[in-house]
């Protein structure tokens, strides 16, 4: 199913480091496409930091998601970073927050804080894409009702190709939810002559966000 979702770019390991309490916290952030490429980031970050007290981490890849806490009491880790993730709507991304414990122990709510305040943080300097389901549709109208139609949903959507026949011939781009009101003026401003059919929906990164989480 396509959903709407936040992600980061391909082929880079984004690294941050916190210390809190004398703990080093170090969140590695990866964008994955598969299980498979998850699992083998979590691998090669505990081979990493084979010496580290925790590596605790947390996956969303569309209806796959994966966390665990890796020996910190239950619920303080990778189920909270899971949770930050999936409000952040994110997707197609592997974090691994690793801990190298510094001797003071943060209880249950200091160690949700600290894991979940770290993983964030290191999001704060990773651009991002935001990619929504969006349709691809046909225009099809009247020479002399072209330029009035292509003017009225130029706000909604982007026109990829035009198609001169014995009609014209539109083909579009558009957010989902702007589906039903092109196809409402397509009919209203044609009089009901004009045609608007959907021919395929996709996921696109229609904005490329330049702030930061």
């Amino acid at each position: 199913m396509l959903k709407d979702y936040q992600g980061i770019p391909t082929g880079e390991t984004y690294t941050y480091e916190s210390v809190i309490e004398k703990s080093r916290f170090i969140a590695n952030i990866r964008h994955v496409d598969t299980v498979a490429e998850a699992d083998k980031f979590i691998a090669e970050m505990r081979k990493k930091y084979y010496d580290a007290t925790h590596n605790c981490y947390a996956y969303v890849l569309d209806d796959n998601v994966k966390f665990s806490d890796d020996g910190e009491p239950g619920g303080t880790a990778g189920l909270p970073m899971y949770n930050r993730l999936q409000a952040m709507h994110m997707s197609h991304v592997c974090v691994v927050v690793t801990r190298y414990f510094g001797g003071i122990k943060l209880g249950a709510g200091g160690l949700v804080r600290a894991y979940t305040g770290t993983m964030t943080d290191a999001f704060r300097d990773i651009p991002h894409w935001y990619f929504a389901k969006c349709v691809k549709a046909e225009v099809t109208v009247e020479y002399t009702s072209y330029q009035l139609v292509r003017r009225a949903i130029a706000v909604y959507c982007n026109v990829l190709d035009v198609e001169f026949t014995d009609k014209v011939t539109m083909s579009v781009i558009t957010i989902e939810d702007s589906s039903n009101t092109i196809r409402d003026i397509v009919i209203e401003t044609t009089n009901g002559k004009g045609l608007y059919k959907v021919t395929e929906r996709v996921l696109e990164s229609y904005v490329h966000k330049e702030d930061r989480f």
